[in-house]
């Protein structure tokens, strides 16, 4: 191999200039760049609180599960591979990898749960905050969303709930019924043996900052008067139309995940 000048080059220098080259002279493809696919060794975990406009929140009755007795859960289970990579083809951040994954993987554990279907409407899901301050553990994620009479069409009914036999689910193998709860600190009571309790920490930290909102019924009269940091002047201040406030952006996202592991 010869250079400009005819000068041959030796292995050496041959070596030296196409490494050269490759470094300053020869861009790549853009259409080669393929996006960082972030499929981390964590088990990521997602929940969603389902919350009827009316009724409350949706709690899932299992049955089934080996080691455990009767016990309510949320909508939720493990986060996919391949939720990662659809998240990858979205944006190149990581960290919002991560949220859209999740939020893939909560909407399809509720359906595969329930029923309930919100994959083509994931603008419905919004992260739930459970604190200001950065999380250590960051292998739960909560979400939630309003749930309307217009989204139920299954076959069973819901549990002691009066004024709900319309509102019908198609529940999985796992579970044996529903149930909805206004008072979330009855839920989260009723939540105490579902993944090792984070779930139940998850809305208690919830119910600690301005979010707590999300998670009660469009009539506050009828939630149970217990309280925690929100006041009763905070819940009659709700406006009837119930709507979920979307999360802001100076918040931390990994506040979003239950303190606490396996």
């Amino acid at each position: 191999m010869f250079d400009s000048t005819s000068v041959l080059l030796s292995p050496f220098r041959l070596a030296s200039r196409w490494q050269s080259a490759n470094k300053t002279d020869v861009a790549p493809s853009p259409t080669s760049i393929e996006s960082p696919v972030v499929i981390p060794g964590t088990d990521y975990r997602a929940f969603l609180i389902a919350v009827h406009e009316k009724h409350g929140m949706l709690l899932l009755h299992c049955t089934r599960k080996k080691n455990k007795g009767p016990h309510w859960q949320l909508p939720g289970g493990h986060v996919d591979d391949f939720e990662f990579k659809e998240a990858a083809n979205e944006t190149r951040d990581s960290t919002e990898q991560l949220l859209i994954a999740a939020k893939k993987g909560a909407v399809r554990e509720l359906f595969e749960e329930t029923g309930l279907d919100l994959r083509s409407q994931l603008h419905r899901v919004n992260p739930l905050r459970l604190a200001d301050r950065t999380n250590m553990h960051k292998n739960r994620l909560f979400f939630v969303a309003t749930v309307q009479d217009t989204d139920f069409n299954g076959k069973i009914k819901p549990i002691d709930v009066i004024d709900a036999d319309h509102l019908k689910l198609d529940l999985s193998e796992e579970h044996s019924g529903f149930t909805f709860q206004k008072d979330p600190l009855v839920a989260a009571d009723m939540l105490q043996q579902h993944s090792g309790g984070k779930p139940s920490e998850a809305v208690r930290m919830a119910l600690q900052n301005e979010d707590a909102a999300c998670l009660m019924v469009t009539k506050p009269a009828e939630v149970s008067p217990r309280r925690t940091k929100y006041t009763k002047e905070r819940i009659l201040a709700i406006p009837e139309a119930f709507e979920i406030p979307p999360p802001k952006a100076n918040k931390n996202m990994f506040s979003l995940c239950c303190p606490g592991k396996e």
